[in-house]
């Protein structure tokens, strides 16, 4: 989800009222981001475990006494510091043509069942800085962060480096015992999550057994035309890598 409502207990870290409501604002609008929250905390009731992935957002939407929109900076340092959030590793993550280093920090969300629900952010500074921006390239490169970053999360969690793996069972996510069945998109900023939708040389997940094996689930807020994301036409299949094939779609 390009966005998920932090929990009130990972909230509740930052002491400071205007830290709190930035940290807030960085992570939700008005669309699904609540409602992802809400479900990560439903698997576990129902005997699942769950893992979120979205990004870490360098700035907040904040409203003036004039009515008029600030972006602020944020800052997780307490969240760190208390040990909230917790720093996993760099994932290299393909971004259309070209390669980045990402680095990956876990949330774990308090549940009472026995089962986990954790939220991953993907963190890079040039490209994670605010919720749906105005800059449509800058969104542009969002969506495949997001996209490409959530299939590298799960190969890595698969077949990647031990020490990445040991991270996210420590979070009670036992990965070293299941593998990942379904992904649920949110909203058509999610688009590139799904493994056919880029088609690059360093790319390789198009042709990937396991992931396209997965089941890929699709869900927007607002389903009509006005609603969608949209990416300009002029070079976008040689800037992201986007699948020729699907454009008759």
């Amino acid at each position: 989800s390009p966005g998920i409502k932090p929990s009130p207990e990972f909230l509740a870290v930052f002491k400071d009222d205007e830290m709190r409501r930035r940290v807030a604002n960085a992570h939700q609008t008005d669309g699904l981001e609540p409602l992802a929250t809400e479900k990560l905390a439903k698997l576990s009731d129902i005997g699942m475990n769950g893992l979120g992935v979205t990004l870490l957002y360098k700035y907040a939407p904040m409203q003036k006494e004039d009515g008029s929109i600030e972006m602020r900076p944020v800052d997780y340092t307490e969240a760190i510091d208390s040990g909230k959030m917790i720093y996993l590793d760099d994932v290299i993550v393909p971004l259309g043509l070209e390669d980045k280093l990402v680095k990956i920090w876990a949330v774990p969300y308090d549940t009472s069942t026995g089962k986990k629900a954790v939220v991953l952010y993907l963190d890079l500074e040039e490209v994670t800085t605010e919720i749906y921006p105005g800059d449509i390239y800058l969104r542009e490169k969002q969506m495949l962060l997001l996209g490409r970053g959530t299939l590298s999360i799960v190969k890595e969690i698969l077949e990647g480096k031990p020490e990445f793996r040991d991270m996210i069972i420590s979070l009670g996510l036992p990965f070293n015992e299941i593998i990942p069945a379904v992904i649920q998109m949110n909203e058509a900023f999610t688009v590139f999550t799904h493994p056919k939708t880029v088609k690059t040389v360093n790319d390789r997940f198009e042709e990937d057994v396991v992931l396209n094996s997965l089941i890929y689930g699709f869900t927007t807020h607002t389903p009509v035309e006005a609603g969608l994301q949209k990416l300009p036409l002029e070079k976008v299949e040689q800037r992201t890598g986007l699948n020729p094939d699907l454009w008759k779609f």
